[in-house]
């Protein structure tokens, strides 16, 4: 195929400026959607939305996979100081975090690395851990999902641990590992603010009991996949993948993570399609373009 390189070029670059469809998509996706956690109507909602899209640009090969996910949905989480009601912690539970209604002791054990836990061997059974999340500086690093279950071993019955911001900023954390069950946490795991963990630092040492209560459902739902083709002309049995992925963390409208992921995956196959038809120009491997359900609950 001879391509005019300089047309080309100048037809993309003139109609991604003029023409650009990604704002109308991250308006849809986030602000009339809105929050997508996998396994909801709204996260349904945006697989329809992107299939739809697809469909208007006439790609091939289009299909919406649904698959069965074990998901979770955490219904209320507090955090409190035992008979003192002035002050309620800021809190957001990790994701799949156990449910719990427990009070108990507040034990400081800075960054849960084995030099720090075993003084507190005697300390630890039945205590609620007060965890930095952070590595430890000059050591070797550990993840937060290892030193939990060193916690849980321990006999600690739930972690507290603060946000990595300032301004009482709460943020999306996980307990587990990835590489091997997203859903699987070793203990209960709450954030709370840096501001409210710093006071809690202080009244750990004066013995202080907290109050946990986390209320966590665990369901089997389902999840879609949307794929759609733009065949190539040359080597039509090899694919390029392009990806994205649809749903957000359980209180996100996903702007960022992953909408805007989505609104150019959609823009890139309306541009290449769009060169198809106006100046004949197709790409030489086939282009596959997914946009993917449950990746924030590590699928």
């Amino acid at each position: 195929m001879n391509i005019n390189w300089r047309s080309t070029d100048c037809w993309l670059m003139g109609e991604a400026s003029v023409g650009s469809c990604i704002a109308s998509h991250i308006k849809v996706l986030c602000d009339d959607i809105g929050v997508r956690w996998a396994g909801t109507d709204a996260e349904r909602a945006a697989a329809e939305y992107v299939a739809a899209q697809q469909a208007l640009l006439q790609l091939q090969n289009r299909s919406v996979e649904q698959f069965a996910l074990s998901t979770a949905d955490c219904h209320a989480s507090s955090l409190k100081i035992v008979d003192e009601d002035t002050w309620r912690l800021d809190s957001r539970p990790c994701l799949f975090c156990p449910s719990i209604d427990f009070e108990a002791p507040v034990l400081d054990v800075g960054f849960g690395m084995s030099h720090e836990l075993d003084p507190l061997r005697g300390r630890l059974l039945g205590c609620i851990a007060l965890i930095q999340p952070e590595f430890e500086p000059f050591t070797e690093p550990r993840l937060l999902t290892l030193r939990l279950q060193d916690l849980a071993s321990a006999g600690a019955v739930a972690a507290i641990t603060s946000s990595p911001h300032y301004g009482r900023r709460l943020t999306h954390i996980s307990g587990s590992d990835w590489r091997d069950d997203a859903t699987s946490v070793p203990l209960p795991l709450i954030q709370t603010s840096r501001e409210d963990a710093v006071r809690l630092k202080d009244r750990a040492a004066a013995g202080v009991r907290v109050a946990v209560r986390v209320n966590t459902e665990r369901r089997t739902a389902t999840s879609w996949n949307t794929v759609a083709e733009l065949p190539g002309i040359q080597i039509a049995d090899e694919s390029i993948v392009l990806g994205a992925h649809h749903d957000t963390t359980p209180d996100s409208y996903g702007a960022n993570d992953n909408g805007a992921g989505v609104a150019v995956l959609l823009e890139t196959a309306r541009l290449l399609a769009g060169l198809g038809d106006t100046l004949g120009v197709r790409p030489g491997r086939t282009i596959q373009f997914v946009s993917f359900g449950a990746e924030e609950q590590g699928l």
